[in-house]
């Protein structure tokens, strides 16, 4: 048996794009706690004496609150596509690890994963005593897993991310498309045609 501090707990989510890869959340101070609940079935009946009886129900995941010393230029915090803002704005459902501590064999540290989106977004008050700080909000989706190694990019479980790859390379498609349309009425507005003797046109 061993005790611990959340000294050194770390929280990453995974990226987009072609290669996507699990990418470790910078300045965070707190990781906040995750309450799941589930609910219970009254299944008490006329011959179950003194006691109500009960059943587990559906289970609830809950939420966890991050607070972020905010830096807007970090790659991982902002409005990039993998930033935490950016993550908010597009609403996508990502795949997200915990490391904590542990007293596993294998690195000392085990792994909690979970699918989720932000939800909510909190800008904290600016003022000279204080760290500039954000707190989003992670709306946890699906169950949640204990592991003794970080998982694979493959095996989380729960719904799939919201579309989130198939909107980025739906987006990508309409880009080209969009380019090679350009090109073609460049092309067109570029040539010019004569008609010479017999009615023939030709290119310029």
């Amino acid at each position: 048996m061993a005790k611990f501090t959340g000294k050194g707990a770390e929280i990453s989510v995974k990226g987009g794009g072609a290669t996507p890869a699990y990418v470790a959340v910078g300045q965070v101070a707190e990781i906040g706690n995750i309450d799941v609940s589930a609910d219970e079935v009254d299944v008490t009946t006329l011959d179950a004496g003194d006691y109500r009886d009960y059943l587990q129900g559906f289970k609830d995941p809950g939420e966890c609150q991050l607070t972020v010393l905010f830096d807007p230029a970090m790659a991982d915090q902002g409005s990039d596509p993998d930033g935490l803002f950016g993550i908010f704005t597009s609403g996508e459902t990502r795949d997200w690890v915990i490391k904590v501590n542990s007293s596993a064999a294998v690195g000392g540290e085990s792994f909690l994963s979970f699918k989720g989106f932000i939800r909510d977004w909190s800008f904290g008050a600016l003022n000279p005593d204080d760290p500039q700080e954000i707190q989003p909000t992670i709306r946890i989706v699906g169950p949640i897993t204990i592991e003794d190694t970080m998982p694979s990019l493959t095996t989380l479980s729960g719904p799939p991310d919201g579309g989130g790859d198939i909107k980025r390379r739906a987006e990508e498609i309409a880009r080209r498309r969009a380019a090679l349309d350009a090109e073609e009425k460049r092309l067109k507005a570029s040539a010019s045609y004569v008609e010479h003797g017999a009615g023939e046109l030709v290119a310029a």
